[in-house]
């Protein structure tokens, strides 16, 4: 009887889920992808094992192959315009002038694993690797001209934020830095002997390295001095980047990191179990991709913060079903729709409620759906951000019958010990009383005692303080009155 009552009359769901994170794109391959840059919001590339190269048009939706012209590991990749880029490896510096539809080897005069390859213009690069190694060009690539780094330690990323300013980090926590385009570099106190696996600098001033044991270092001060951060989770950092002086992201194993206050604080965002990130590149603070082992890409356009949904109920309510949700964060929200179904496969919108942009507080909505037929409703949320893109919610459904008349349902369970639920219908909106009386006629509980909207309601009574026995429990609403025969046997 309980579970008809609760089919026919009321229908609540309450859930945890977000809205626009990470999702994840078809790469293609199989390969661990080592590194990602985007030079547009629809152009990107991803290299990584065994001279893997592919490359999207359309900001990942596809993915396609493009010829290396190796086998060897590719660890960097970086596109200073929709046509020009390099791809640096073992061994290996690979240039385009088309997109990809062609790749170049360009000689260097060493033969290293090249980790990390950035440009600062078509004709101004710098790529590091092993050994220390430091190599420079200032007519794209055509020469490279090798920098003393002063170290032996494999440095593992380089960033220029200027042409003339520049970091590059590798092992045992070195840090370098260069104010001169390269011709000299310079060691900075890092506070750790961590390999530091990449740096990134918003600015000339403030930037960020991460590495090995969890480790985060920040600085505002161009590297005079740097900081140690702390994050909720332990674990082997493999990539850092910040799209503004306070918004940033790490990956590493099964890790997404986000902040939104420069580092001081670090929120863990949600990714695919067992996905071993490498590498993290955002063409704007919203827009972003991640990539990784078995050829993994994730995709985001909100900055990977949910509009995280808290809850989402149904509920009929007299003449209407009143749908209640609320959010625990939003990011660039512009609103929901709300969507009915008769038959929980075609939805219509029939309604849209205003988001609150971006927002860390909670924030509570609603929404009546009015003159309904009696029956069976199924609705959804299609939460849209300002940029157009959108996601649905899960389905919460209500059977909805429009209350013309008193009802009183028959406890359940019946016999019970020591709670029951006791269901109950009013016409009109009205203070509703319910009693427990003995057997001869004593009132010895009130259950309810208060004001109720027109529709179905429920309410559990708990018996604990009274003796087994036979039992009657009297509605009264306005003039209406009923009552029924319960049995408490303990």
């Amino acid at each position: 009887m309980k579970t008809l009552i609760q089919t026919l009359f009321f229908f609540l769901l309450v859930t945890q889920l977000c809205f626009a994170q990470w999702y994840q794109q078809l790469s293609g391959t199989g390969s661990m992808l080592m590194s990602v840059h985007f030079a547009s919001s629809t152009n990107g590339w991803a290299v990584g094992e065994n001279g893997t190269i592919i490359n999207t048009t359309d900001g990942g939706n596809s993915w396609n192959a493009q010829l290396s012209g190796t086998t060897e590991n590719l660890e960097s990749v970086y596109f200073i315009s929709s046509t020009n880029g390099w791809a640096v490896g073992v061994n290996t510096i690979l240039n385009t002038t088309n997109g990809g539809n062609d790749w170049n080897t360009q000689l260097s005069g060493t033969f290293i694993s090249y980790t990390s390859v950035y440009f600062t213009s078509s004709t101004t690069g710098w790529v590091v690797g092993s050994n220390g190694t430091i190599l420079h060009t200032t007519n794209g690539g055509n020469n490279w001209n090798t920098q003393l780094s002063g170290t032996t330690m494999t440095l593992l990323s380089v960033c220029f934020p200027l042409t003339t300013t520049g970091w590059a980090v590798g092992g045992l926590g070195i840090v370098l830095h260069t104010t001169d385009g390269g011709n000299t570099w310079n060691t900075q106190l890092s506070g750790t002997t961590e390999v530091l696996e990449s740096v990134s600098f918003p600015s000339t001033t403030t930037g960020w390295a991460v590495g090995a044991s969890n480790t985060i270092i920040k600085t505002t001060d161009g590297g005079s001095n740097w900081i140690t951060q702390t994050s909720q989770t332990f674990c082997y950092f493999l990539s850092v980047y910040f799209a503004t002086s306070t918004t940033g992201w790490i990956v590493g194993y099964e890790t997404i990191l986000h902040t939104t206050d420069g580092g001081n604080n670090w929120d863990i965002q949600p990714c695919p179990p067992f996905s071993y990130l490498r590498s993290i590149y955002f063409i704007s603070p919203t827009n972003g991709w991640t990539v990784g082992s078995d050829g993994i890409i994730l995709h985001t356009t909100n900055g990977g913060v949910p509009v995280e949904l808290a809850s989402f109920t149904a509920t009929t309510n007299g003449n209407e079903v009143l749908l209640n949700w609320s959010t625990a964060t939003e990011l660039n929200n512009l609103g929901f729709e709300i969507q009915r179904s008769i038959d929980g496969k075609e939805f219509f919108t029939v309604g849209f409620v205003n988001g609150h942009g971006t927002t860390t507080e909670q924030q509570s909505y609603s929404y009546a759906d009015k003159n309904l037929d009696n029956g069976n409703y199924y609705y959804r949320l299609k939460q849209v951000d300002y940029d157009g893109s959108y996601e649905y919610s899960d389905v919460v459904e209500v059977d909805f019958r429009t209350f013309n008349s008193y009802l009183l349902e028959q406890n359940y369970p019946n016999p019970f010990n020591p709670t029951t639920t006791i269901g109950f219908g009013i016409q009109n909106k009205s203070n509703v009383k319910i009693t427990v009386l003995n057997a001869i006629g004593e009132e010895v509980a009130v259950v309810l005692n208060e004001e109720k909207e027109a529709g179905f309601h429920q309410v559990e009574f708990n018996a604990a303080n009274l003796p087994s026995g036979v039992y009657f429990y009297e509605l009264k609403a306005g003039e209406y009155s009923s009552v029924k025969k319960m049995i408490l046997l303990k």
